[in-house]
């Protein structure tokens, strides 16, 4: 093997890769992966079937890198990606990477679903080169202890040197201080396009930084605990709102409204009787609030989750599995759990019209959650040429930018009051009615 290559993979080593990594571009990004379980791979197959298995994920990676990257081996179980600025989305090219490694293959006689946690850096003005790859990897992490299977690191501290500790410092008196908002992301039914939910999605404006993005404070807020009184802020006032929209139409159907909960609220004392005690309020109609779990919150702990779920489902509330495909769950899997509701991961919406095997994924997925009675919603919705392959795959209901960006509380009410069936329609037109 050349010098500058690793002998196992074929890729750059990890010193090659560090000398590329100083010569990126601003807006130039790196990706690191790390492989799932490859300890339990060799502990069941020693050394040698845990370099077989390397060596296929780096054949299998390096048939998806995208021309002019550079892709590496930077660890014993790691993978690094370069990508010079600005042909690529970082996060879009982390994505398929990950899709390209969910195929089974087989080693030694064990057949095998890899699985990759990826952390994703950008390179801004003024950033040192050397210390992207500790921030990649550090999202990677923060992305592993929250139960998620990507992380992305924040912009450079805002402010000129915010850390991620006076984030958290700030955070803690945020919803007090009334920085906290909701804004709602209209769910549309297919293919009439009526209007027939909302997604609740968090937003913090701060007085001095200004907006700070939720793939900054979520997580931190999720490490912290802080979600715990966050979700449950959230719920409290989706509540609110299902009860302000029904009246705007008393004789028809409100819509519904969805509020994502983490597995720290899952797992919190309290966590069911919370979402009881919305349920007795005057005027919430069972089914109205829909609780959204991601898929690792019911693999994580599984026997726990369905517990939980099946006390809720009981108390009338629907439950929708989110980010499904993204983690280690099976469609097999779902019978397990009360849900009533899977939504199609953004990542596959947006490879499907140029990818058959994303397409092959959302359709064998809308197939058997509607043979298990499931409604399916696609997220991150945005070409008219993503709903129309989505409306002919039988997909029940779709949500993103194309029909309509998250609305602040006077827009989403000011659709309800239009009335007439309540079609949305492109996001553009929607804005400007």
């Amino acid at each position: 093997m050349p010098s500058g290559f690793d002998a196992l993979t074929g890729l750059l080593d990890r010193a090659t890769f560090r000398r590329k990594l100083g010569a990126l571009e601003v807006g130039g990004a790196v990706i690191v992966l790390d492989v799932d379980r490859f300890v339990r791979v060799e502990e069941a197959l020693g050394t040698a079937g845990g370099d077989r298995l390397l060596a296929t994920l780096a054949e299998r990676l390096k048939s998806v890198a995208p021309p002019g990257s550079d892709l590496g081996r930077i660890g014993d179980d790691d993978f690094g990606l370069l990508l010079q600025a600005p042909a690529h989305d970082a996060v879009l090219v982390a994505e398929d990477m990950r899709l390209a490694l969910t195929e089974p293959l087989e080693i030694d006689g064990y057949e095998l679903v890899p699985g990759m946690t990826a952390g994703v850096a950008v390179l801004e003005d003024g950033d040192p080169a050397d210390v992207l790859l500790g921030r990649a990897t550090a999202a990677l992490a923060r992305a592993r202890k929250t139960g998620r299977r990507m992380g992305v690191a924040g912009p450079r501290p805002i402010a000129g040197g915010t850390s991620d500790l006076a984030l958290e410092c700030a955070l803690r008196g945020a919803m007090d201080r009334g920085e906290i908002e909701l804004v709602w992301q209209p769910i549309a039914a297919m293919p009439s396009l009526e209007l027939v939910g909302f997604e609740a999605l968090m937003r913090w404006t701060h007085p001095t930084w200004g907006a700070v993005s939720p793939a900054r404070f979520i997580p931190i807020a999720e490490e912290t605990g802080l979600i715990v009184a966050l979700g449950a802020w959230a719920a409290e006032v989706a509540s609110e709102r299902v009860v302000a929209w029904s009246r705007l139409d008393p004789d028809g159907t409100p819509p519904f409204v969805t509020v994502n909960v983490s597995s720290r609220q899952v797992f919190a004392p309290g966590f069911v009787e919370g979402f009881r005690a919305l349920a007795r309020r005057p005027g919430v109609r069972a089914g109205s609030l829909v609780i959204e779990l991601t898929e690792s919150t019911v693999v994580d702990e599984p026997e726990r989750a369905a517990r939980t779920l099946t006390q809720l489902k009981n108390d009338g509330f629907r439950l929708a599995i989110d980010d499904f495909g993204t983690g280690h769950s099976s469609l097999g899997q779902l019978h397990r759990f009360p849900f009533d509701i899977l939504k199609v991961d953004r990542s596959f919406v947006a490879a499907m019209c140029a990818s058959q095997q994303a397409r092959t994924v959302i359709s064998s997925t809308i197939q058997l959650a509607h043979a298990l009675g499931l409604d399916v919603v696609a997220e991150g919705v945005e070409t008219v040429d993503e709903l129309a392959r989505l409306g002919a795959l039988q997909c029940d209901k779709a949500q993103g930018f194309y029909l309509s960006r998250p609305l602040p509380d006077a827009d989403a009410q000011r659709v309800l009051r239009s009335g007439g069936g309540r079609l949305l329609r492109p996001a553009r037109r929607l804005v400007a009615a």
